[in-house]
């Protein structure tokens, strides 16, 4: 037995030093490359993300135990999004298509929600980039609700316009502008008219199929100033 001693005590010391080392290296070196990936795929100003395995060794057969991404300044389309945050678990990547190629595949996603935010001048530069070039109507976010005033071509006829509303969930990837009060300087307008003006100018698709992996919208939330949508993934993969 003491023959042996010493040679399985060097084997352990090297084996916990390869788990050690692996430990420190990898999880950094993974991350920083998910963090380019996403960053190129959303046209991010700034990306963070972490990718953790324990042992990190599983990180080389693609096995990641925690995924978070945070992504400032994102785009999804025509959209600009304040923030993009995804957080991941029980997930396999292709690890050798993203250590050689720079590419992230999914093979597997066991948890998976996003969260986006968007502020009035994410939504407000949106609406006129798209339908509102002559910036006649502008955005307001309040706590639960939605402000929308300017005026509105219409009939012939710039009218002023102040609604409040709320928005819903329209589809897996889009969001609609629904209107609880309406106001319309000295005009009497068919509701059905209005109705369908706001559905084609206030309906806004989120580009979701950009994402590394599919997801569907699930709830939002209005603050003051600011729009939260969250989602979760498609399916099993």
């Amino acid at each position: 037995m003491r023959r042996w001693g010493w040679p399985a005590a060097w084997a352990a010391v090297a084996v916990l030093a390869v788990l050690a080392g692996s430990q420190w290296l990898l999880p950094p070196a993974f991350s920083s490359r998910v963090a380019r990936v996403i960053g190129r795929a959303v046209e991010a100003r700034a990306v963070e993300a972490v990718v953790y395995s324990f042992p990190a060794l599983k990180l080389l057969a693609g096995e990641v135990d925690l995924l978070r991404v945070d992504a400032r300044a994102a785009r999804l389309g025509e959209l600009r999004v304040s923030g993009l945050l995804l957080d991941a678990g029980g997930v396999r990547i292709d690890a050798g298509r993203l250590l050689r190629r720079g590419e992230l595949a999914f093979q597997r996603v066991e948890r998976l929600r996003a969260t986006l935010y968007f502020s009035e001048e994410d939504l407000n530069a949106y609406l006129w980039a798209t339908v509102d070039p002559q910036r006649l109507l502008k955005v307001r976010l309040e706590r639960g609700r939605v402000h929308v005033s300017g005026r509105v071509p219409l009939l012939s006829l710039a009218l002023k316009l102040d609604l409040e509303g709320r928005f819903v969930i329209e589809g897996p990837d889009a969001i609609r502008f629904v209107p609880e009060r309406v106001a319309v300087e000295e005009a009497e307008i068919p509701r059905f008219l209005l109705d369908a003006f706001l559905r084609e100018k206030l309906t806004v698709p989120l580009q979701l199929k950009g994402l590394p992996v599919p997801v569907h919208l699930t709830e939002l939330r209005l603050e003051e100033g600011h729009l939260y949508l969250f989602a979760a993934r498609d399916g099993q993969l």
